[in-house]
Parts: structure tokens; sequence; C-alpha cells
């Protein structure tokens, strides 16, 4: 920005203005575990009865893909350059709106949630997932009698639900052990 000059004369005054950003946008890579908190796998099977068959659901309370949920996880966070805490127990400290992806071929889910740093580097997140679950097709009910036996592919369609999601995340662009500049 050029504040003033003539022609007849040889100063020129320059003024340079320059503001530090607000913060910046960080890739995060990550383990993703999916809870079934809200809803989980629903599995059924058909069981012969003198000449027929009843549907029966799986007790599934027990079962590990309930429990076990574990994908790998790209997560995009912004880190504000300015630290509102004067807190010396929080200087290392961010707190930041995540959002991201599971990364699973059969399985891909989308994360929103809420996410904690340290050193800019670690992270820890927490918040909503969807995901896909199993459950029982729309013509069929738990113990309906039917005459033929019906295959679990046949009896039981995928849906998309909303679960909980816990993630850690590392930014793996720099040492993870350094302080943040």
């Amino acid at each position: 920005l050029v504040i003033g000059s003539d022609s007849n004369s040889t100063k020129k005054w320059e003024l340079t203005l320059k503001s530090t950003p607000r913060g910046t946008w960080v890739t995060t890579y990550g383990i993703n575990h999916v809870t079934h908190w809200l809803r989980g796998n629903e599995y059924y099977y058909t069981d012969a009865i003198n000449n027929a068959y009843i549907i029966r659901k799986e007790d599934t309370s027990n079962s590990r893909d309930n429990w076990l949920d574990i994908k790998p996880s790209v997560t995009f966070r912004w880190l504000p350059t300015n630290k509102k805490c004067n807190c010396p127990f929080l200087q290392n400290f961010d707190l930041s709106i995540v959002g991201g992806l599971g990364i699973d071929f059969k399985d891909p889910n989308v994360l929103l949630g809420l996410g904690l740093s340290y050193n800019q580097n670690l992270s820890i997140d927490f918040g909503f997932t969807t995901n896909m679950v199993s459950t029982l097709k729309g013509k069929y009910y738990k113990d309906q009698i039917v005459n033929v036996q019906i295959s679990e592919s046949d009896l039981l369609k995928k849906i998309i639900v909303i679960n909980p999601f816990i993630n850690i995340a590392f930014r793996l662009d720099k040492n993870i052990f350094k302080d943040a500049e």
C-alpha cells in the first residue's frame, strides 16, 4: 500500500499489513470405534417346528460384532491459532469440531463430533457416526410361522443408523511428540 509519493520526491512510503491466520485445517489419521449403544446388528434365522418354520431372533448380547467395531479413519479438524484460555494445564490442549470418514469398503461411515488434541498432534474424538446394521426385512417379524426355510440373506436387510463413536487420531505430517509451535 503506497501512502504518498509525488513526481518530484524520491521518497516512497509503504505500509505493509500482516495478520496471523485464525487457525488451520488439520488432517489426522486414526482408529475409530463405533459403539452400538443406540442400535446394533440383529440376526434372525428360521427354526423347524412340526411341518413349518418359525422366525427366531438370535441372542447377540455377547456377540463380538456388537462391541468390537473398529475401523481406520481420516478426520479433519479446525485448530485455532490463538487460545482463549491462559490456564497452564490446558496450554497444550485444543478443543475442535471434527468431521471425517471411517474407512471400510463394506461399511463406510461419516463422523461428526468434538475432538480434544494434545499439542495439535494426538487427539481423542467423540461424536456420532453413520453405520450399517442388519435388521429383519419388513415383510417378516419375530416368531412368524412360515412354510419354507428362509435363508439369512432373504430374512435380513442392511440399513444405515446413527451410533456414538470414539476415535483416537494422530497427526502424521510432523513429530507427534513435539510441542506445538
